[in-house]
C-alpha cells in the first residue's frame, strides 16, 4: 500500500501503464466497488478514485472498509467463524458515497448529504422528491 497525498496524479507514476483505467486525472473504479480498478488485485481510496469526495474522513472510512473486503475475501469468513458470500461483503463493507455528509465553511456556509436537488429530479422524477430549505442566524 501507498499514501501519495491529496493530489494522486495517476499519470506521475505511470499507472496506465500498469493498465489502469485514467479520466481526468483520476482512476477510474468499478460502478459498485469504486475502489478496485479494472484490474482485480489493484485498489485505490481517497482523491485519486474518479467520483469519489474529496475528503479525508471519507477516505479513512472507504480505506477501513476495504481493509476488511479484502480480508473477508481472503478468509472467506467472519470473524465469528460464519461464512459470507461476495454479495454480502459488499453489503456490509461498502462506502456509499451518496450519503456523505458534508459542509462547505465561507463566508457563506453550507451543508448537504445525499444528492443535489437536481440529481434526486434526474432520478426519481420531480414529482417524488420534497425540498426543504432551512436559514439560520450564525452566533
Amino acid at each position: 500500500m501507498v499514501a501519495i497525498g491529496r493530489d494522486g496524479r495517476p499519470e506521475s507514476y505511470s499507472a496506465d501503464k500498469a493498465g489502469l483505467k485514467i479520466q481526468s486525472g483520476k482512476i477510474i473504479g468499478r460502478e459498485i466497488e469504486p475502489e478496485r480498478t479494472n484490474i482485480d488485485h489493484i485498489y485505490a481510496i481517497g482523491d485519486v478514485v474518479l467520483g469519489v469526495p474529496e475528503l479525508m474522513p471519507v477516505a479513512q472510512k472507504s480505506g477501513r472498509l476495504l481493509a476488511k473486503r479484502v480480508h473477508l475475501r481472503l478468509s472467506k469468513n467472519e470473524p465469528s467463524g460464519a461464512k459470507i458470500t461476495e454479495e454480502e461483503i459488499l453489503k456490509q463493507y461498502s462506502t456509499d458515497y451518496k450519503l456523505i455528509p458534508t459542509t462547505v465553511f465561507s463566508p457563506t456556509e453550507y451543508s448537504f448529504i445525499g444528492l443535489s436537488e437536481e440529481e434526486a429530479q434526474k432520478t426519481y422524477g420531480s414529482e417524488a422528491i420534497d425540498v426543504y430549505h432551512r436559514e439560520t442566524t450564525p452566533l
